[in-house]
């Protein structure tokens, strides 16, 4: 039986060094069509939320570019951030084998503990082991909205007074 859900896949958006807000605005010229250069190590991408909390069902890094012939396996860190300076958080930690080379594939977790992203809040993607060649990635969460009136959410959240005549 076919039942309905709200679960997406959202690409996070490429960072660049110097990263300090849980907003994903500061995009990076290490971005292409195919992904996010990984060749480095550092924060590489970042995503937050709108108005609706989300829980985190899936990450996962999909290599769109590169050498096949990497000499070591690559690690990127999730981390989420609560929008205060030094409250991140470990959520994942994936380690793109050596064993896969092919462009296309992907490594992916699962989180335990079904993790809740607040509006004001976010996920950052960190290169902590960087390939030895120009690799490509896109970093990919699988996230499911909380449905939920933003008024209700009291944390990262202010109504404006302001009117559309103002």
């Amino acid at each position: 039986m076919a039942y309905t859900h709200s679960k997406y896949e959202v690409q996070m958006v490429p960072q660049s060094g110097g990263v300090t807000t849980a907003v994903a605005t500061n995009f990076s010229a290490t971005f292409s069509r195919t992904g996010t250069l990984m060749s480095s190590t550092g924060i590489v991408g970042e995503w937050a939320p709108g108005m609706v909390p989300h829980v985190v069902r899936g990450i996962g890094v999909i290599r769109t570019n590169g050498n096949a012939a990497d000499d070591a396996a690559w690690v990127v860190r999730f981390t989420h951030h609560k929008g205060t300076t030094g409250t991140a958080t470990n959520l994942a930690k994936i380690v793109y084998p050596t064993t896969v080379t092919s462009v296309g594939q992907c490594v992916y977790y699962i989180p335990s503990g079904s993790p809740e992203i607040l509006p004001g809040e976010g996920i950052r993607a960190n290169v902590t082991a960087a390939p030895t060649y120009g690799v490509e990635a896109k970093i990919m969460l699988y996230v499911e909205p909380r449905w939920e009136t933003p008024a209700n959410v009291t944390r990262g959240m202010v109504l404006t007074t302001g009117k559309p005549s103002d």
